[in-house]
């Protein structure tokens, strides 16, 4: 008769545990949101973030709900932003490239879908010799979700 209720309080402390636990920074944040704000709202704060957290806007389709944004970062920043083993070592490379592309989508009067998807590239330092990278100028990289976890705030100060 001990065990129903001591299997049903372990239960329940696991269910617990897992809900009160905060957002790990490692964590990989969502590709897309969504948001009580109307379309023409979520587009603007969308271009406004983009602006403010320092990107060029190289194409807007508000029709289609695509923004294209691009920023160079220094050399410093690349083990920052990419969860690389290549990007590590911090001499090999002269700057990174974040491409950030941003869909605004209506899901109904005032719901708004928002999604990010992030491209970085790392750019060759042509002072550092690098056999792993013969040829190569600019080389893929893999975000840790530093970047997308930036603008996610953003957009929640913004929208929420």
């Amino acid at each position: 008769m001990t065990r129903i209720p001591l299997a049903v309080a372990v239960t329940l402390g696991v269910c617990l545990l897992g809900c009160g636990q905060r957002e790990d920074a490692s964590q990989t944040p969502p590709s897309s949101r969504l948001f009580n704000a109307s379309y023409e709202r979520a587009w603007n704060a969308a271009k406004r973030v983009l602006t403010e957290t320092g990107y060029t806007i190289s194409s807007a389709d508000q029709a289609r709900g695509l923004l294209v944004a691009q920023r160079n970062y220094q050399d410093a920043d690349v083990p920052v932003y990419a969860d690389d083993p290549v990007a590590s070592v911090q001499a090999m490379w002269g700057g990174l490239e974040a491409r950030m592309i941003v869909s605004v989508k209506t899901e109904s009067a005032y719901r708004t879908r928002i999604a990010i998807s992030t491209t970085l590239v790392g750019r060759a330092n042509p002072t550092v010799p690098d056999k792993r990278r013969a040829g190569s100028a600019a080389t893929p990289l893999r975000s840790n979700g530093k970047l997308e976890r930036e603008l996610w705030k953003q957009l929640y100060r913004d929208l929420i």
